[in-house]
């Protein structure tokens, strides 16, 4: 499933690996660089709650490059357009 995109989903088989989860993994990684303490991540309703708005986020972003995969162009390397295509995959 690597080649496509995932956003993510609220039980833990939808969560692992998704784009969501790589926001609660940046999120924790910038913590510390403010002296913040990082974010449980154990299935508590404030972990419920912060992956509600990564989740929102991620679809949010995930829907909006599907409907707009047109907007990435394929160009050769002197910048000529190509007769390639981009399909965005989505779980």
């Amino acid at each position: 499933m690597a080649n496509q995109l995932k956003a993510g989903g609220f039980d833990s088989t939808a969560f692992e690996s998704s784009m969501a989860q790589a926001m609660e993994q940046a999120l924790n990684n910038l913590l510390p660089q403010i002296d913040r303490p990082q974010v449980p991540t154990e299935d508590t309703a404030e972990t419920r709650d912060r992956r509600a708005v990564f989740l929102a986020i991620a679809r949010g972003v995930v829907n909006h490059l599907v409907a707009n995969a047109a907007a990435f162009e394929v160009r050769h390397a002197d910048d000529t357009p190509t007769s390639l295509k981009i399909v965005i995959k989505k779980t």
